[in-house]
């Protein structure tokens, strides 16, 4: 391997990919807090799931907000009922608020991640898990 290669391998991130990186954590980092500081029963969530609304049906994310919340609270049980994708989407917090480490402590495991069709891969799994759950929520409802 040349200098010049090496040079290349270690070369420092860009100040845009710096500032996406702390854009990142930061909304993962404002993810947990009001996780952690809104209770899943909070007068705050006033807002209701339009499918819900029109339909009288449960959408994939019914209950997903709340379950989050729950998962921030330390409430496991709560969360997991309200929506096992909660589990998911409060990883995705941590992995998010932890994004400019992972980045700069794996700088090429990341970039050969993300130019593998494994995000995209994982992407329709969960999507379509999701709406696996959701069909099943429906048809097991009383």
């Amino acid at each position: 391997m040349s200098c010049a290669d090496d040079q290349h391998q270690h070369r420092p991130a860009t100040t845009a990919g710096r500032g996406l990186d702390l854009a990142l954590a930061g909304l993962g980092l404002a993810a947990l807090v009001v996780a952690s500081a809104v209770p899943p029963e909070s007068p705050l969530l006033i807002w209701r799931c339009p499918f819900l609304h029109w339909t009288g049906l449960p959408c994939p994310g019914c209950g997903l907000t709340r379950g989050v919340l729950a998962l921030g609270h330390g409430r496991w049980a709560d969360a997991w009922a309200l929506n096992p994708f909660a589990y998911v989407a409060y990883a995705g917090a941590i992995a998010l608020a932890a994004w400019p480490w992972l980045h700069r402590r794996w700088p090429e495991a990341v970039r050969r991640f993300l130019r593998s069709p494994w995000p995209w891969v994982l992407a329709v799994a969960l999507v379509a898990a999701m709406l696996a759950y959701d069909a099943w929520r429906i048809a097991t409802r009383n």
